[in-house]
This record gives C-alpha cells, sequence and structure tokens, in this order.
C-alpha cells in the first residue's frame, strides 16, 4: 500500500498521545517488539494488541518505536555523587542507575510492518512531518500524572533538603529497564512508582483525590525502615530527578 494512502491526524495543543505504554497492558517502548503508534488515534499498542486494534478501527499506518538499552554504568556511587544541580531543583542520580539508552522510531504499514526510515523519499513530507510532530510529543500519561502531583510543590520552590549524609546500603539492587512494578507484595501498580535512595527499593506513590495513583506502599516503606528519600521512576535524567523526603514530607533539592 502505497504512503499516500494512509490516514494520520497531526496533533495540535488539545491532542493526547500515548507513546510511553500500551493501551490495553503495561507493555512500554522497553518491552519485547516496542510500541506501534496510531497515525490516527495516536494510541500506543504492543504487537499483541496491534491486530485487536487495527480489527476495530481498520487504521493501517503507525510509527514503530522501541527503546534501547546502549550501556550501564555501574560504578559504586561515592559520598560526592548527591550533588546540587545548578538551579538546586533535583537530586543528582546515584551511578549505579545511570542508564544510556536511544529512542529508535520508524514508519511502518500493516500488516507487513516494513520499517520505512521518516527521511525515506517514498514518505510524503506531509507525513513525516506529523510523525516527527508525534515523536516530539509529551506523552499523555506523563502529563495526567504531573497534573496530579500540582499539589504537592506548584509554585513553591524547592527547599534544600537537611539530610546531608544519607546512608546508602551495599550492592543495592540493579533496577529493571524493561519491567518495573511495586515491590510491595501482592501490588501490580507499575506506575506512580517512587525508588528508595537508600536501599534502591522500588513502591509506588500515594493515591491521589480521584483514586488514581498509587497505593502508598512507598510510604509504608519509609515508615517501616526510616529510610527518608525517594526518587520519581521516569523523572530521572542526565540532569538531576525529582526527589521527595519522606522526613520533611515535601519535595527537595540538595545544596
Amino acid at each position: 500500500m502505497s504512503f499516500d494512502k494512509i490516514p494520520f491526524s497531526v496533533p495540535n495543543d488539545n491532542s493526547k498521545v500515548y507513546k510511553d505504554e500500551c493501551m490495553y497492558c503495561f507493555n512500554t517502548p522497553f518491552s519485547e517488539g516496542g510500541l506501534f503508534l496510531c497515525l490516527v488515534t495516536h494510541y500506543g499498542l504492543c504487537p499483541k494488541h496491534l491486530n485487536l486494534h487495527v480489527k476495530k478501527t481498520e487504521f493501517l499506518g503507525y510509527l514503530h518505536f522501541s527503546r534501547v538499552q546502549i550501556s550501564t554504568v555501574t560504578a559504586k556511587a561515592s559520598e560526592g555523587d548527591l550533588n546540587a544541580s545548578s538551579e538546586c531543583s533535583v537530586l543528582e542520580k546515584p551511578k549505579e542507575f545511570a542508564l544510556k539508552y536511544k529512542d529508535v522510531w520508524e514508519l511502518v504499514i500493516y500488516p507487513d510492518l516494513f520499517p520505512y526510515s521518516l527521511a525515506d523519499h517514498s514518505v510524503p513530507t506531509d507525513l513525516a512531518s506529523c510523525c516527527q510532530k508525534l515523536i516530539e510529543f509529551r506523552d499523555a500519561y506523563n502529563i495526567i500524572e504531573i497534573e496530579n502531583q500540582t499539589n504537592m510543590w506548584e509554585g513553591n520552590p524547592l527547599k534544600p533538603t537537611r539530610i546531608t549524609n544519607l546512608h546508602q546500603i551495599e550492592n543495592p539492587p540493579v533496577v529493571s529497564t524493561i519491567q518495573r512494578q511495586c515491590q510491595w507484595e501482592g501490588c501490580d501498580k507499575t506506575d506512580n512508582l517512587w525508588m528508595n535512595l537508600t536501599d534502591g527499593s522500588i513502591y509506588c506513590g500515594r493515591r491521589f483525590w480521584d483514586g488514581s495513583g498509587g497505593r502508598g506502599h512507598a510510604i509504608e516503606h519509609y515508615g517501616k525502615t526510616g529510610y527518608p528519600l525517594a526518587v520519581k521512576v521516569g523523572t530521572i535524567t542526565a540532569n538531576g530527578a525529582d526527589v521527595y523526603s519522606y522526613d520533611e514530607d515535601e519535595m527537595v533539592c540538595h545544596e
């Protein structure tokens, strides 16, 4: 089928693009086979649920999105690893969890799913432009999560944490980039996750007023252990991350 016959919808300010998780399960771009982003509905689908989506919508054009890990830094964090960022907004991540990966985007047509580069001469300019906007668009789940938590720190400058000598256990666990889930027994939450900076454990955050969010297992872990700082999974970048102090009950930065 020619690309000229493939329908697509250019995202705008009111659009919602779901590209970080399958609409029907918890698969992500890290999962085997990645995700297929529908060019019309802007829904992300794993390979297992792609057929279902095509059957329901008859849309055949997709952006295939996979996130591939290319290296992992596993050097033990030193005492100086937790340094302030230039704007005193977040704590830098420990070296054990410094991951590098690349995003791979390719245009495909169902059912052959042969990958085409967006720079391919056979891809129409307007279609390539639409795909580029989808690639740059922020994921809808991420936007919702941020909006649900703004009451925690919006408009207030982050205070430097009073915890200046954070204890960290030896040989913390390696964090999986493929499947992350709350480690509390019986909890299946895979979003709103927080990694404790003392022992590397991952638990879900607090439940929001509308019933979304987590089940509060991260703060329960703090209550049992006294380990005070946790970093929001998914916010870790080369420049830092969002860090919450349970001891101080607020988002914090490091001087």
